[in-house]
């Protein structure tokens, strides 16, 4: 009986140490492609890509707004 419960307990302990490392995992892959799509955004600024500068702006903060506003 005592060694079902103390399973129990360490499988529970290796399930929430894995869902704590995949959050972090995912967190840090989400500040990699907003890091990307930034570096994409200022390139397109520079070369004054109006229809990309308005797409990349979207997708980094959600908001769908005019050239002219964005810079």
């Amino acid at each position: 009986m005592e060694v079902t419960e103390l399973t129990k307990i360490i499988f529970g302990i290796i399930t929430a140490i894995g869902t704590v490392a995949l959050t972090y995992f995912n967190l840090s892959q989400t500040r990699k492609v907003t890091a990307e799509l930034l570096e994409k955004f200022d390139v397109a600024i520079e070369k004054n890509q109006k229809h990309s500068v308005t797409e990349l702006f979207r997708l980094i903060h959600g908001l769908r707004m005019s050239y002219s506003d964005i810079l």
